[in-house]
C-alpha cells in the first residue's frame, strides 16, 4: 500500500477536478488507462476526495454563516438605533424639549427664528409614536360593515316599489 502521504496528494488532486466539474467516472477512467491504477484503488481515492470535499464545503458554509449572522446583528443594531433615536426625537418635539428654526418672510427678506413646535406639530408627533409603539389598532374593513338587519317601515304600495326597486339596483 502506498503511504499517507501519497494518499492524500492523490485524494487532494482528485477533489480539484470533482471541484471543477469532473465527473467520477470521467476520474476512474483516466486514473485506470493512464496511470495504471486498478479501479478499486481510484474508488478509494475518490471516497477520501468526496470526504474531504464534504469538509471544505463544512467549513465554508461554517465562514458563510458567520458573516451572514455578523451582517444580520449589524443592521439589526442600525435598525433598533434608527428607531430608538427617532423614538427620542418625537418624544423630545411632544414634550417640547426640541426647537426648530424656521425661515420668516421681513421686509428686509428671510430672517431665520428658533422657535418650539405647533401643537399641530405636537399632535401628529404624538400619533407616530402611537403607531410606532403599536397603540393604534388596525380596523378590519369587513368589521367596520353593517351586518345587522335594517327594517323599513312603508306607509304605502308606492313606496314599497321605490324600496323594492333601490334594492335590486
Amino acid at each position: 500500500m502506498k503511504t499517507k502521504t501519497e494518499l492524500r496528494l492523490k485524494a487532494h488532486e482528485i477533489a480539484e477536478r470533482l471541484e471543477n466539474g469532473q465527473s467520477t467516472t470521467q476520474i476512474i477512467k483516466e486514473y485506470t488507462l493512464k496511470r495504471g491504477l486498478k479501479r478499486r484503488t481510484v474508488e478509494r481515492y475518490i471516497a477520501f476526495a468526496k470526504d474531504l470535499l464534504d469538509s471544505r464545503m463544512k467549513k465554508r458554509e461554517a465562514i458563510v454563516e458567520a458573516v451572514r449572522a455578523d451582517i444580520i446583528a449589524e443592521e439589526a443594531e442600525k435598525w433598533l438605533k434608527s428607531n430608538l433615536e427617532m423614538e427620542a426625537k418625537l418624544c423630545a418635539i411632544i414634550s417640547g424639549k426640541i426647537k426648530f428654526s424656521r425661515p420668516v418672510q421681513t421686509k428686509e427678506g428671510v430672517d431665520v427664528i428658533i422657535c418650539y413646535p405647533t401643537c399641530k406639530e405636537v399632535i401628529q408627533a404624538m400619533s407616530i409614536l402611537f403607531r410606532l409603539r403599536g397603540a393604534y389598532k388596525t380596523a378590519d374593513s369587513a368589521a367596520n360593515e353593517l351586518t345587522g338587519v335594517l327594517k323599513i317601515v312603508v306607509d304605502t304600495k308606492e313606496e314599497k316599489e321605490v324600496l323594492e326597486k333601490i334594492k335590486n339596483q
